[in-house]
């Protein structure tokens, strides 16, 4: 056995053994994030379904409710935008057409989508401005 082939068995188990390398952490810690965001975004919806049906939310509570999931922002504002029935939407969507109108909740929608896209980085820069460059 020749000497490389020893260090690439070596570079095998440090890998098999959790040792990863900076490369391998960051997909691993990507993969993670991934995981937590799709458990969190199934667990709100879990939650905003239990709430209705636990504490007779009106639809008033459920659209206010609706605007801290960007995940259900989009899907109702996808919605909107390709069919504005009413039998689509369901009763928060329909309560936004109601009050705003089409236009108007199409304007909401795409206003909180832009809050919940600046809000996030705004705070990243205020957090970390000060902190090493990579």
């Amino acid at each position: 056995m020749s000497v490389p082939q020893r260090a690439d068995r070596a570079d095998a188990w440090h890998l098999y053994l959790g040792q990863d390398q900076p490369k391998e952490k960051r997909i691993r810690a990507t993969a993670m994030a991934l995981v937590v965001w799709f458990a969190s975004v199934v667990f709100f919806d879990l939650m905003l379904i239990g709430a209705g049906a636990v504490a007779g939310a009106g639809t008033r509570l459920l659209a206010a409710l609706l605007l801290l999931n960007p995940v259900d922002i989009a899907r109702l504002l996808a919605l909107l935008l390709l069919d504005s029935s009413l039998e689509m939407l369901g009763p928060v969507g329909g309560f936004l057409i109601a009050r705003f109108g089409s236009g108007g909740a199409a304007g909401l929608l795409i206003g909180a989508l832009v809050l919940w896209t600046v809000a996030p980085v705004l705070i990243a820069v205020a957090l970390f401005d000060g902190r090493d460059q990579i």
